[in-house]
């Protein structure tokens, strides 16, 4: 437990007792997020460390649209005006919440696209896949291999929008996933 934080530690013990009691069907996924972008909380931000792991710990267990939102309010509260890469920090947390929800193991950028994995084929939702093929037709490619994925085109994308782009299409998704 203090290897990975309490707050951590908590979020898997309620994943795991979920799973056991059947309120979960599959185990979640760990989403992990590699895109090419400034994520971190800047010395002159958060000058105490303490307060800047407490801080951290706090954005690596963001898990819907309202923690986003609390953290960026205790943060403007505390600290004042956030920084482009805590932004970035707190959106791709955020993205990640939305990945492990959606069965999404990798978010990767590579060289002209990020390529989206799911943990396996079972993970896929077709309804998910199809609205993305028609509302996305051109940014996206279907991915077939031991994994199944997609990518997200980055033709036209700048830079300072990418994380944007990604976060608004994940809650694109989620919002297909959720409706069943």
């Amino acid at each position: 437990m203090s290897a990975i934080g309490y707050d951590l530690y908590c979020r898997m013990l309620e994943d795991t007792i979920k799973l056991v009691k059947g309120e979960i069907d599959k185990e979640p996924v760990e989403t992990t997020v590699e895109l090419k972008v400034d994520a971190y909380i800047p010395g002159k931000y958060i000058r105490d460390e303490v307060q800047k792991i407490e801080i951290y710990k706090k954005i690596a267990a963001i898990d819907s649209y309202e923690d986003m939102m609390d953290i960026q309010e205790e943060l403007e509260d505390r600290f004042s005006s956030i920084p482009a890469s805590v932004y970035n920090l707190i959106n791709i947390s955020y993205i990640r919440s939305i990945g492990k929800k959606l069965g999404i193991e990798e978010i990767k950028e590579r060289k002209d696209e990020v390529i989206f994995t799911f943990e396996s084929q079972g993970r896929i939702n077709e309804n998910v896949i199809k609205g993305l093929l028609k509302d996305y037709n051109k940014k996206v490619a279907l991915k077939i291999s031991e994994k199944p994925g997609f990518g997200y085109k980055l033709k036209d994308v700048k830079r300072e929008e990418l994380i944007l782009n990604i976060k608004e299409m994940m809650e694109y998704m989620i919002k297909i996933y959720e409706q069943k």
